[in-house]
């Protein structure tokens, strides 16, 4: 997690201008604690995303133990996940899903071991977009998650609504960015 958190804070610390980013599932670890202080970050949003706080981890926010479409390959420091269509991809298109499956690999077990030491959402507006349909995180999950952010929305998709709802996610992002681009109103 550590390093996709780098990964991901040089990718937009490299943006020349306002960045608004969109965190899904796992990627709401890595945006947490690799955003926390960069300066031209307006906006983050947590789609069906782990929205978690400083000290805790994946792992500990699902419980503890793997939840039952996890394939937890301990020994060789790895999960997958078991049922994917149905976990991922409920209500996306029988083709399209199946793309989505074919590039999915293996997930670093340590990357949801690893805790949080910063949480960017602390200091930066965040909006959680809550996927009623979800297999993947479940949406009592997700509304506690929720809590952390500025602004709460729902989407009636699975986990995967960049695939199965494009349009309405689009939607979504644009007034996200562009709730970011107004001026703050005066206090």
């Amino acid at each position: 997690m550590y390093s996709d958190a780098a990964a991901v804070r040089a990718a937009v610390a490299a943006v020349d201008g306002p960045v608004v980013v969109c965190a899904h599932s796992y990627g709401g670890v890595p945006v947490s604690e690799g955003l926390a202080g960069v300066s031209n970050v307006v906006g983050l949003v947590y789609l069906a995303a782990f929205q978690l706080d400083v000290g805790e981890s994946l792992l500990g926010a699902v419980g503890g133990s793997a939840p039952n479409w996890w394939d937890v390959h301990r020994s060789e420091g790895y999960v997958d996940v078991l049922r994917p269509f149905e976990t991922f991809y409920g209500d996306v298109r029988p083709h399209t899903a199946r793309g989505a499956v074919a590039r999915l690999s293996h997930q670093a077990l340590a990357a949801f071991e690893q805790p949080l030491t910063s949480a960017a959402w602390h200091t930066v507006p965040s909006t959680y977009v809550v996927c009623e349909y979800d297999a993947a995180i479940p949406v009592v999950a997700q509304e506690m998650m929720a809590r952390n952010a500025d602004r709460v929305l729902r989407m009636r998709s699975s986990h995967s609504p960049f695939l199965s709802r494009p349009a309405q996610l689009a939607g979504v992002l644009r007034a996200e960015v562009m709730a970011a681009s107004r001026p703050a109103a005066p206090a």
